[in-house]
């Protein structure tokens, strides 16, 4: 999918607007797919194109019920 920056964005922002998660596994295949987005600062410049990773599903954490 490919997106662009707003002013203030954060990769961390781009990822969680747009994919509903950010985690380190994200991170890496957004930087591997971006290499280029190394070089800026954290907070990212506006009207920057940006291609963003495929997010693997959430697996859902068992739910532990301590009483019947």
């Amino acid at each position: 999918m490919r997106v662009t920056t707003l002013a203030g964005d954060t990769v961390a922002d781009l990822l969680y607007r747009h994919l509903g998660q950010d985690n380190d596994e994200l991170e890496n295949a957004f930087y591997q797919l971006n290499p280029e987005i190394t070089q800026l600062t954290y907070i990212l410049p506006a009207g920057i194109p940006l291609t963003l990773p495929t997010p693997q599903p959430i697996k859902p954490k068992p739910v532990i019920q301590l009483w019947d």
